[in-house]
């Protein structure tokens, strides 16, 4: 998998940030089709291998999730529709400002590969840029990485 980084509000490297990284670089999507819920299902299935939780309910009183947590470190991973992210980013900022996490990492394709999955797919240079507009208002330390499948 090949994967560009984006850091957003100063995210500090960290075991978890390490193992994470190493973790989907190595991951050998070969054979894996080009489908979002296959992709979806593998990188969670690879972060909970090395500690991730599964879908995690943000609030009790709600069915409102986040892909997953890990100690400090909120996890989503979006393959939908380009206004899932904002959803998303509500509730990562939501567990910041609630002391449930002091920061994330957000997992996305590229532009190139999210043209791949189909039509208006969250992205990583959308998200990359609209974060850059709202830094003082999405203020939760996040690592976006956006993936592309690299053909072999």
């Amino acid at each position: 998998m090949k994967l560009f980084e984006y850091n957003h509000n100063n995210i500090r490297s960290n075991e978890i940030i390490k193992n994470s990284l190493s973790c989907l670089k190595n991951m050998p999507l070969k054979g894996i089709e080009s489908r979002a819920t296959p992709i979806r299902k593998y990188i969670t299935s690879e972060m909970s291998s090395i500690g991730w939780s599964n879908r995690t309910i943000i609030h009790p009183e709600t069915q409102i999730s986040i892909t997953g947590i890990l100690n400090d470190t909120a996890l989503c991973v979006q393959l939908g529709n380009v206004s899932r992210y904002y959803a998303d980013l509500l509730k990562l900022q939501f567990l910041y400002q609630s002391k449930k996490c002091s920061q994330s990492i957000y997992i996305l394709p590229t532009y190139s590969f999210a043209k791949l999955l189909g039509s208006n797919i969250s992205n990583f240079d959308r998200l990359t840029k609209e974060l850059k507009i709202f830094k003082k208002i999405i203020t939760i330390p996040i690592l976006v990485l956006g993936f592309e499948i690299e053909e072999k």
